[in-house]
This record gives C-alpha cells, structure tokens and sequence, in this order.
C-alpha cells in the first residue's frame, strides 16, 4: 500500500477567562468601565488585547492585533458566557458560543468586528441583576498555510538572509571589532538599531566614539561575541539549537546571557533564559541562580527558586550539596533569604491543605463580625487557561487492502513522520488493528519521536475517515486519545476509526484519513517575543541616525543607510560599493519614480513590508496603481521578493478594465505567473467579457507593444474552447 501525507493546516488556540466581579455595578456605568476591561494575551509569539464593548444592555468583545506582522495573519475570536447570576443565566440564558468572522490582522490596532455575549434579540433585560460575569474567549489565530497548486507563491522573507550576507561579506563593514587578537568588521547602522548601547556610543554626542572605527571588546569569549553579532543580523543563534554535550551548551548559554544583557538584547536574553531553564538539574540549579540574580532575570530566578523549593527533601538535599549553592550561601545572603520566603510558603500551604472545611453560615458569620459592608466595587481578573497548537494531516493511502490474513496484525502500519510545534511525532496507521468476530477495526495512534523532557507535553490525536468507498470500511464515531509524552517512543492509545468486515479478498481501494493533532504548550514556559528585527530597523529608517546617504525624489529628499541597501538590493551594492560614481557620493537623485513609490520601496527594503496602500487603505494613490509603480521600482533594483509580492498583488485585482494593461506589465518585466493569470481571464471568460476587454485602451496599447502575446491568448483560448467541447 502506497500512501502520501499533507499539511492541511496550523492553527494555535489560546482559551482565556474573563471575570468581572460587580457586573452590575459596572453595567450602570458601562462607559466608564470601558476602558478598564482589557486584556492583553501574547498568543503564538503575537500580543493582542481583548476589550469590553457595549451600552448597558448590549455587551460584547473586540480582538485587537497589539503587534505587527510581515504576513496576514488570520484569526478568529469566540466568547461564552461560563457562569453568571444563577437566576438569571442557568435556564434563560443559552450558553452558545458565539464568533467572529475570520479576520487578516497585519497592522497594529487592527480590529475585529464586535461580537455580542448572546444574540442582540433576546439581550434586553439579561443584565439586570448580574452580580458576577465569567466568559470563556477562544483566540483562533490560523498560521499562514502552505499555497495551493496553481497559486501564485510568494517567497518567504530574505530580510535575515540579506543581513547575514552582509555580516559574512565583511566587506562594506564601518567598524571593527578586537576581542581577543580576532577581529570582526561590522555596520554601526545596523547594530545601532538593534542594541541601545551600540546606539548610545555610536551614535551620541561625545565625538570621540562616534567617529571611532575600532573597538576593543574585554571580558568575552571570541565564540560568544561571533554568536552575538550573528543574532543582531539575523534574529537567530544556531549554537543554541545544536544538539552537542549538555555542559558546554549551558556553559555556552550562559555566556550569552551575560552579553545580551550587557548589550541590551532583550530577546537574545530571553532565548538563553529558556535554553537554561530546559537544561536545570540539582548539579546547576543553584549556579544558575546566582546567574539569574546576578543578570536581573526575573523568569529564570522564578523557576530556579521553584525548583528548589518546590521539589523533594532528597532534591534539596542534593542542590545544598553543591558547590554552586555553597557559593550562593557565601556571596548572596539576600538570594537566601528568599529562598527560605519561599520554602515556608509553600510549608503554609501544604498545611492549609488539613484544615477542616468551613461552611458557608460559618463563613458568613465570620465575615459579619470582622469587616463592615464592603463599598461597591468592580473587579476585573484574566486568566489564560490553556493555549495548544493544532495541525491537521490528511493520510492518504492507495491500494488499501484487508484479508483474513492480515487481521489482529499489530506490527502491520503504516507509519508517516511529522512536525508540531517543533516536536517530532509519527502516525501510525493500522488497517487492521483489532479482530472481533467476522470484523476488524482500523485505528490511528501517535507517537513520540522527539527526546526525553522531564515536565513532559501534553499531545491530544483526533481521527476519521473522510473517504472511504469502495474500501470496505465504514466510519465509526471515537474520542479523541490525550497523552503527556516524556520519553521518546510513547504513544497515545489507539483510536478506532473505521469497521469492515473480514474477507478472503478485498479488492485495493483508496482510503484517506484525517488526522488531527494538538500539542498543548506549558503556560508557566517564558514566551519568546516575536522578532523584532523589521521594526528595529524600521524605527532607525524614521529616526535617520547614522544615515550617510542622500535621495531626492521628485523634489523629496529622504535619508538613508548605504550598507543596509547593499545587503538588500544588488543594484544599490554595485552603486555604492562597486566601481559607479556613486559610491563615494552623499547625494543621489532618483529619476522616472514618484516619491510616494520610492518611500514605499526603502520602507519594503528596510522592514520587508509593503506599504498601507498596498491594502487600499490610502486616499491618495490607489493600492493596485502603488503595485503597478512598485513592480517596476523591484525591477530596477533588483528586489525579488517585492516583485513577486506585487506580482500577487495586480493578479488579486484583475478585471475587464485592467487585465489588457496588466498584461502588458507583465510581459514588459517578464512576470510568468501574472501573465499567465491574464491570459487565462481573457481566454477563459465569456464572450461578452472578451468583447469588454477589446474596447478598452489597454487592449490597444497592448496590440501595439506586445503582438506576440496576442497569438497566446488565441492559442488559450483555442484550448479552453476544445476543453469545453470535450467535457460537454
């Protein structure tokens, strides 16, 4: 049996609770109260802020994306009422969940459309007497999927790649680097924009250092600097991620801690906190807490804290045996002194855990005695529940065949490798997982491929048929099967998934499984913040510090930096680099482009981005005209990715008045996919759109710059006929 697996698709889900004490106090005064209920979430590395809306009878929510993103990303909010006045929600109030529509969030403080608690029709009056509101939130926000077969692709983002060039080329570098004896040349631009202290001594006043070209760098070790100035390119450290002896990559690691907080990288310092907090044991806890108190890292202290604390008698025995805790004993009396806060609360609260229960009269009686009536007041508390990242497979396997002889075979799977959020994982496919009788069942499991994690994750695997005919096997109704992996090789139960009969044959069939997979993500894990790295450079475009070339552009000058445009555009590389005239010249006039055109283009350069017109979101320049001159502008210059992305972006808009004038773009700078989608509008469509497209001006134009292309669209045309003729 053949069979194929496909990624369908990602989504990451975060659940959340939403509690307002005093509902109704705040319901009185909704527009005060407003403001106050936010939310503020980070989910898949992307912050968002859920917020109260509504009058007094008619409240809702709205998602709001917090952050910035060089692709769409879509997303969905849901909301239930979980628990509210039980004289009011138990039996009149439907517990429906209710959602928004998909929504592409790409810029900041873009917002969903309001979505009500309970439908708008039956709201009035709900409200009255609720002391107390409790909502459940699901944020949906959906990866972006992999291209469909015939669409136009668009390569990811090159931005890390360009920077990384540029560190590597050495060649265009402003200042060099001594650590050691080895020396490391480097673009001041660039490391300003990404570490405030390269900014401060580059880029101030004192005019000593700024107009320094050679840096001497004491108290580090050569590899950690290399690695450092690797993640300021390219928003990444490989060292890091490389599976070598556990003491050197923590000795390594912390060596990175040390300089990330040193230069300020506050993401370097939070990737190195978890790579630690991953590798902590008895023998390194208590060194790393000194680390962790030493550097002000506040996470990482938190967990080592935790977990000497909060493990065993033998574990603490172990951890005070060591000569790292001796030394935190001897150079941290402070750091002492909170681990033994922490050792006794947790002490009160094992033993608060034995004290009888108090009834509710009793509590009562208590409280009347001790506190007058509270003032009315509103309380507003969040909590995150679960988050999970869910992917959906589809298994399709040709040739499907059982007979009596291979019924009960356990051994007998088929087995397709797969990765969920970064772990390893198998489907096993059984055709014939357990005999009853003159019947078998199919089943699915799930495996755990990747390495031994003490905490353990958390997978949950769904299953079922979606085709199945001619196979011999009926779909069957099953739970899905959860399981925490800790060791590689453990596996989920099996699910049951499909029943046939048996049979001495059984002709080869197709069958295809849907597999779905959930891997919940530990809430209590430090989150590492998306990059940074376009909005870094994007904020030392606007800011103009350091820039050392000049535009003008139809009258506009703008300001920017030659080396960040030499990593990114070939073009720009030769003219300030090369042997043009232009590389010892400040000052550079750009002709045949609009201002508007060449500010979207540095603003792509810098930040990988296409600009808000892109959206249709200006008054002032048209988003596909902006796509039309953008395409042109990546031409000339040699910006591949933009001119793919602009590509994509005319194919979206093709119509009667546009298509013949598209088309003859495209064929000009030799766009395939863009003229491949014009073509097929003309010839593919009606009649009468054929005769619409010939009466416009861009049709003329084209039968008078392009006739070749005019004996491609009658051969399309000829095809599609034929095509039609045949499937008629």
């Amino acid at each position: 049996m053949n069979h194929t697996i496909t990624q369908t698709g990602v989504v990451v889900t975060s659940v959340l609770q939403i509690k307002i004490e005093g509902f109704s106090i705040a319901k009185a005064n909704m527009k005060d109260y407003t403001d106050s209920f936010k939310s503020t979430c980070n989910i898949d590395g992307y912050d968002w802020e859920i917020r109260f809306l509504g009058d007094r009878d008619h409240p809702g929510l709205e998602l709001v994306f917090l952050g910035e993103s060089r692709t769409n990303l879509m997303a969905v909010l849901s909301v239930k009422v979980v628990t509210g006045d039980p004289r009011r929600y138990d039996e009149s109030l439907p517990l429906k969940e209710n959602k928004t529509m998909p929504k592409a969030f790409h810029r900041r403080l873009d917002r969903s459309l309001p979505i009500y608690i309970v439908p708008r029709d039956k709201e009035d009056g709900y409200f009255e007497t609720c002391s107390t509101l409790t909502l459940e939130c699901s944020v949906t926000v959906f990866r972006e999927p992999a291209q469909a077969e015939g669409a136009m692709p668009v390569p990811s983002s090159n931005l890390t790649q360009h920077l990384g060039e540029l560190l590597r080329s050495q060649a265009v570098g402003d200042v060099v680097f001594s650590v050691i004896g080895e020396s490391f040349a480097a673009h001041k631009s660039v490391l300003a924009a990404r570490s405030p202290v390269f900014m401060a001594e580059f880029f101030t006043e004192r005019k000593e250092e700024n107009s320094s070209q050679r840096v001497e760098v004491q108290d580090m070790d050569v590899t950690v600097f290399k690695a450092m100035l690797g993640f300021i390119y390219t928003d990444a450290v490989p060292e890091l991620d490389e599976k070598s002896e556990a003491a050197a990559t923590m000795a390594f690691a912390e060596k990175m801690l040390v300089a990330a907080v040193r230069y300020g990288l506050d993401r370097l310092k939070v990737m190195c906190e978890r790579k630690l907090a991953l590798a902590m044991d008895a023998s390194t806890v208590a060194s790393m807490l000194s680390l962790a108190a030493q550097q002000n890292c506040s996470w990482l202290k938190a967990q080592c804290v935790e977990f000497i604390t909060g493990g065993s008698q033998e574990n603490l025995d172990t951890v005070s045996a060591t000569e790292g805790y001796r030394h935190l004993a001897a150079s941290n009396p402070l750091m002492m002194t909170e681990l033994l806060k922490a050792a006794h609360g947790k002490k009160c609260t094992c033993s608060c855990k034995t004290l009888p229960d108090i009834s509710h009269q009793d509590k009562l009686r208590i409280l009347r005695s001790t506190q007058a009536a509270p003032l009315p007041t509103v309380k507003h508390t969040f909590t995150q529940l679960s988050e999970g990242v869910q992917s959906l497979y589809l298994l399709k396997i040709d040739g499907f065949s059982v007979t009596k002889a291979t019924i009960g075979n356990k051994t007998n799977c088929i087995k397709s490798r797969c990765n969920v959020d970064g772990y390893d994982l198998e489907i096993r496919f059984y055709p014939a997982y357990h005999d009853l009788r003159d019947s078998y069942y199919s089943a699915v499991q799930l495996a755990f491929l990747g390495k031994a994690c003490t905490q353990g994750v958390e997978a949950r695997l769904s299953g079922r048929l979606v085709q199945y005919q001619g196979s011999g096997v009926s779909p069957i109704e099953c739970k899905p099967e959860s399981k925490v992996f800790r060791q590689p090789s453990d596996c989920t139960s099996a699910i049951y998934i499909g029943k046939g009969r048996s049979r001495n044959s059984q002709p080869p069939a197709s069958l295809t499984v849907e597999c779905t997979i959930t891997m919940f993500r530990d809430l209590k894990s430090i989150r590492l913040p998306t990059s940074d790295l376009h909005q870094q450079l994007d904020e030392l475009f606007n800011s103009q510090i350091g820039a050392d070339v000049m535009f003008t552009v139809s009258g506009e000058s703008f300001l920017a930096h030659k080396n960040i445009l030499a990593a990114r555009s070939p073009v720009f590389k030769a003219e300030f680099y090369g042997e043009m005239e232009e590389n010892t010249s400040c000052h550079v006039e750009i002709k045949d482009m609009e201002a508007q055109v060449f500010q979207a283009m540095l603003h792509f350069i810098y930040t990988d981005m296409v600009p808000r017109e892109f959206d249709n979101q200006s008054e002032t320049v048209d988003g596909t005209v902006m796509a039309e001159h953008l395409l042109v502008a990546a031409d000339r210059y040699g910006l591949d990715r933009l001119k793919v992305m602009s590509e994509h972006r005319l194919s979206l808009s093709i119509g009667t008045e546009t298509v013949a004038s598209t088309l003859t773009l495209a064929e000009q700078f030799n766009c395939s996919h863009l003229k491949a989608r014009c073509i097929e509008f003309i010839s593919g469509g009606s009649s009468k759109q054929l005769d619409a497209v010939l009466e416009t001006e861009g049709y003329r134009n084209l039968e008078v710059s392009s006739p070749s292309v005019l004996t491609e669209i009658i051969k399309a045309t000829h095809r599609n006929k034929r095509s039609r003729t045949t499937d008629s």
